[in-house]
């Protein structure tokens, strides 16, 4: 019990895709915590007020996610076939 044994490599492949998830939820958070971070020198040099902050946040989030979907579909479209899909 405990492990698994699969056919075609596909044990490698799926704890490859795992690997990467994490890597790239590791990223976010780390971008998320900089930008979190950066928002009190953000303060005193803009002279920004909370509500302006808080646009900061936003915009880089949601730029960073659109960028992240982007990357992904352009993995899955440009991905190398595997040698059992040939």
């Amino acid at each position: 019990m405990g492990t698994v044994e699969r056919v075609g490599g596909r044990a490698k492949s799926s704890g490859i895709a795992l690997t990467t998830v994490c890597l790239v939820l590791f990223l976010t958070f780390l971008d998320t915590t900089i930008v979190s971070v950066a928002l009190g020198n953000i303060q005193s040099e803009l002279h920004a007020g909370v509500i302006s902050l808080q646009w900061v946040v936003n915009s880089y989030t949601l730029v960073f996610a659109s960028l992240m979907l982007t990357a992904g579909t352009l993995g899955d479209r440009c991905r190398v076939p595997s040698k059992s899909s040939r």
